[in-house]
């Protein structure tokens, strides 16, 4: 089975595309790794708790680096945006909800420590981009949890899609608007050692 990011490079066809073809593209090719993983090798994968690169997941293991498809359906009124498929660390993993690091909010250029300390087994990440999330807000309730091999990809390529709740009504807001509040709070940093889990 091909990774999601396997997926996006045999769309791209080595030809350049702009952001909302790769965020669009990324929702096709998440929703079809989801849709070929059978039940049994989601719970085989969450048995043996073992790395299995960009697997499927029910559950989201710590000190792992996931993505997954989000509807903030009890709180988006009281947020000024939020991402719908966040790109996090996961920092700590409850029945109902997950704490987690989204690295969508700060540019590309700042998720490099975030990805070079996750790799020596460290979590270094920005204290402002650090949100819970409702598990039960998460579309089909899965995760994929990136391979190591993956992680640069998943830091470079332009997935995030932030809106804001207008009513019933989702307006799309630039990620360059939310990296300019972002990025110049990356220096206040939650630092802790990695340990999957």
């Amino acid at each position: 089975m091909d990774s999601v990011f396997e997926k996006l490079e045999t769309a791209q066809g080595g030809e350049k595309k702009t952001p909302s073809w790769w965020r669009n593209a990324a929702k096709v090719a998440m929703r079809s790794t989801i849709s070929e993983a059978t039940k049994e090798e989601i719970i085989q994968r969450e048995r043996s708790n073992t790395d299995d690169g960009n697997g499927v997941r029910y559950t989201p293991r710590k000190g792992t680096l996931i993505l997954f498809e989000y509807d903030a359906k009890t709180t988006k009124e009281k947020l000024k945006y939020y991402d719908r498929m966040p790109l996090c660390v996961v920092l700590d993993v409850t029945v109902d909800e997950m704490v987690a690091a989204n690295l969508h909010y700060v540019s590309p250029k700042k998720r490099l420590k975030t990805i070079e300390q996750l790799s020596k087994g460290k979590i270094d990440v920005p204290r402002r981009v650090i949100h819970k999330y409702k598990r039960s807000d998460v579309q089909n309730r899965l995760y994929i949890e990136i391979a190591e091999s993956d992680w640069d990809s998943a830091m470079y390529l332009p997935l995030e899609q932030f809106v804001s709740a207008v009513g019933a009504i989702e307006v799309p807001v630039t990620a360059k608007k939310v990296w300019l509040k972002y990025d110049l709070l990356t220096k206040y940093r939650f630092r802790a050692k990695r340990k999957v889990q």
